[in-house]
């Protein structure tokens, strides 16, 4: 039982703890921080250290695998009287610090760079060929939308209803999830307000800008910009089942 006990608080402070460090980082929502999802992300996390533990000690002879090894062996006995405690900080340290930097990295890929997502939708339309009729995947499909805009720069034009019947229609200044989704709106009836909507009771958003408009050079319904929000908002290659469109 003690070496059982022993195992389990090793399991959380090397997959547990990571996973939910790395969640917490990037913004993920309470709902997507699941027990599944933290397993998941804190055992990549702790196979991605134990990789270069294994490189480090086999190429360089640095690092701390071997001692890593037989301290999960001494944990799991119950020989915790065995365990040099000195190294196993910097261990520790390393994979909450890897957790750190992966939710950093996954929050400013959804948040300020727009090159990586141009290149991947670039690449799933060339796998594609056109053959995405219809997409069934997980994920957040409000904030996916919102990215889009975003990623093609601009900013949405939205009417909200909400389940009282009330509408409001504005431009999205800015979006925020986790605790619980918001716009912050400029309204249009009054443009010298902005909005701030709780989307909690909210039951239909409707994006009013989809389209900028007929491109005057070659006569096509989408500009570029149309062109990346659409393979990104809706799927790769959506795109193309539209710009053939004439006015």
């Amino acid at each position: 039982m003690p070496g059982l006990t022993l195992s389990l608080v090793l399991f959380f402070l090397l997959v547990l703890l990571p996973g939910n460090i790395t969640m917490i980082v990037a913004g993920r929502s309470k709902i997507e921080r699941t027990f599944a999802n933290i397993v998941i992300i804190g055992g990549l996390i702790f196979s991605l250290n134990l990789f270069l533990l294994l490189l480090l000690s086999h190429y360089f002879a640095v690092g701390n695998f071997e001692l890593l090894i037989a301290i999960i062996n001494n944990f799991s006995s119950g020989e915790i009287e065995k365990v040099d405690y000195a190294p196993l900080i910097w261990i520790f340290l390393s994979i909450y610090f890897s957790g750190v930097v992966l939710g950093l990295l996954e929050l400013i890929f959804l948040t300020r760079l727009t090159l990586p997502q141009k290149i991947w939708v670039k690449l799933m339309i060339l796998l594609s060929r056109g053959e995405i009729e219809f997409q069934v995947k997980p994920g957040h499909l409000l904030c996916e939308i919102i990215v889009a805009y975003r990623i093609a720069g601009r900013r949405p034009l939205v009417m909200i209803e909400f389940a009282n019947g009330n509408k409001i229609t504005g431009e999205c200044l800015k979006y925020c999830w986790d605790s619980g989704e918001s716009m912050l709106l400029k309204d249009v009836d009054k443009p010298g307000n902005i909005v701030l909507v709780v989307l909690k009771d909210v039951l239909k958003v409707e994006f009013l800008n989809p389209v900028l408009g007929m491109v005057k050079e070659t006569g096509e319904l989408l500009s570029k910009q149309d062109r990346l929000f659409f393979d990104l908002a809706v799927w790769p290659g959506y795109s193309d089942n539209l710009r053939l469109l004439k006015k």
